[in-house]
């Protein structure tokens, strides 16, 4: 066996564990759930945040649809809309169904981000309020999951994600490329299991927040719409997400998970490393804490584009050269038939998180062209960034040429011209 093939198997073998891992947490979502002991009796206050922007069509029946679907005490549960920015009536619809409305004042919120951190900071400074749960104008829910909730939250939990099941249009191309990228969601090596005490990440919709989480670690920095960063700095507190599968939220909705560009995802995978995923893996060991240990070695998996780009591409160099024959009494057609196997498996990882969360037919139809839509995504999220980085270099260059106008301007003159414009006045 020649150094290459060395080297090759080795390359091969590292990416095996990390499929072999993956598969693995997927598996046990299958496992039958341990017994839970009966549900302990409501005693939290909940605040149902849905934040929404123009959605004058369908915040009356969404509202419509939580107050009639919740069984809870209907005086210790309120629906909160956060109206981003409308212009529209789904202020006054909001109002009219009974619901609280946290509008920005006289000022203007930034974006979406800056409307749920604002407000779930003004839900803090009251007291009535013991956990916040964040929803959507195109989600429902089960009926017991604030129920759920209240029983985790009673057993110690501080931060919760609710489970996901994707109940968008079956016949819409766009609502199954947003199941898939939502299976895969936050990251396909995220242990959606309640058996296992490991670390879980955060979506964007039907996670649920203590008052205390809030109080203590802020909502601002890291942003806790950034789910990566904001689980992670939990973490280092040994504040570990609690996976509540009996709490089902349905979204109708079809929009997809943001995709950033390969420059900016190695950016932040680099970060993570130098500054979270050793330091986690450490202090685990330390503190026998089993969901940060998780949590650090998560951080050193790579994304599913570069695992399967990558296998891909060992594969058609394998078959370069080696060949392209199977037999398996030839050692160098192992290489070629272990990367196969490897593509097989993260197939069937794929596949195992969409049936996880109920992603409809066409999703599995239109799953080969999948990573062209993710390449497509990507460009057009290089593109956003690049013109954001231009457009703000020309305000700094335009801000620079003005400050040396100015300079220039309030130079004082000479002293021979001060002389000879005296003599000329005199």
């Amino acid at each position: 066996m020649t150094l290459l093939s060395v080297v090759e198997s080795l390359v091969l073998a590292g990416w095996m564990c990390i499929v072999l891992y993956g598969l693995f947490l997927c598996i046990a979502n299958w496992v039958k759930r341990r017994q839970e002991a009966p549900l302990i009796q409501p005693r939290h206050v909940f605040a149902v945040v849905i934040p929404t922007t123009n959605a004058e069509r369908l915040i009356g029946r969404a509202l419509d649809r939580l107050t009639k679907t919740i069984l809870y005490p209907s005086g210790m549960f309120d629906l909160i809309v956060v109206p981003v920015n409308c212009t529209d009536r789904t202020t006054a619809i909001a109002r009219e169904k009974g619901a609280t409305v946290y509008g920005p004042g006289k000022r203007r919120w930034r974006d979406r981000n800056d409307a749920i951190q604002s407000a779930l900071e003004r839900l803090a400074s009251k007291k009535r309020y013991d956990a916040y749960l964040m929803l959507d104008t195109r989600a429902d829910v089960s009926p017991e999951i604030l129920a759920v909730l209240s029983d985790r939250l009673s057993k110690g939990a501080k931060i919760i994600q609710t489970g996901y099941r994707f109940a968008g249009s079956s016949k819409s191309w766009k609502a199954a490329a947003a199941s898939v990228l939502h299976a895969l969601s936050p990251t396909p090596f995220t242990p959606w299991s309640s058996i296992l005490k490991w670390a879980t990440g955060i979506r964007r919709l039907g996670f649920c927040l203590s008052k205390e989480v809030v109080e203590r670690f802020g909502v601002r920095s890291p942003s806790i719409t950034d789910g990566h960063a904001y689980t992670t700095k939990l973490l280092h507190d040994d504040v570990a997400v609690v996976y509540a599968a009996e709490a089902v939220v349905y979204d109708h909705g079809y929009a997809t998970p943001p995709i950033r560009s390969f420059r900016r995802q190695i950016e932040i995978r680099l970060r993570m490393l130098r500054n979270d995923a050793l330091r986690l893996i450490k202090e685990g060991r330390e503190w026998d804490s089993i969901a940060q240990i998780s949590g650090g070695i998560n951080l050193l998996m790579p994304s599913l584009t570069v695992l399967l780009g990558g296998a891909f591409f060992f594969l058609c160099l394998s078959a370069m050269l080696h060949g392209a024959t199977l037999n398996p009494l030839e050692a160098d057609s192992f290489l070629l038939l272990g990367w196969e196997i490897l593509i097989a498996g993260i197939l069937v990882m794929v596949l195992g998180r969409m049936a996880l969360i109920g992603s409809p037919f066409l999703a599995y139809v239109g799953l080969p062209a999948m990573p062209f839509y993710v390449l497509w995504r990507s460009f057009k999220s290089w593109r956003w960034e690049r013109s954001r980085r231009s457009s703000k270099a020309v305000p700094a260059r335009a801000q620079s040429a003005q400050h040396s106008e100015k300079g220039t301007s309030s130079r004082r003159r000479p002293p021979h011209r001060r002389r000879v414009k005296q003599q000329s006045s005199n």
